[in-house]
């Protein structure tokens, strides 16, 4: 995965819009950009920028995804990979074979 971007836009004095570039996805076939926002209030281009970077950094460490494109798959494969970091590689195993057990109806 690419690292995200963003820009930072003064919206008035203290103000500032944060705006992240998040990864590309498919929807309906073609390639979707999606955008998260937030304002947050700062006292400068740089103190901005500061809390831009440290939302990037929060957003890259969550593995953002947009809720709406997110599959049963996609979940699955998060919640894995947490498992494999988290937990005994027995446990990681197991849970591992349950998905394939359960859910290979529903996939």
């Amino acid at each position: 995965m690419r690292a995200l971007s963003g820009r930072v836009q003064e919206l008035r004095r203290g103000e500032w819009r944060l705006e992240a570039n998040l990864a590309p996805t498919v929807k309906s076939g073609r390639l979707f950009y999606p955008r998260k926002r937030k304002t947050v209030q700062a006292s400068g281009a740089r103190a901005a920028d500061a809390l831009l970077r440290d939302w990037l950094r929060e957003l890259e460490q969550h593995v953002c995804t947009d809720p709406a494109t997110l599959t049963f798959a996609g979940m699955a494969s998060q919640w894995l990979k947490w498992v494999d970091e988290n937990r005994r590689p027995a446990t990681h195993h197991f849970y591992q074979g349950q998905l394939v057990l359960r859910s290979s109806s529903v996939l």
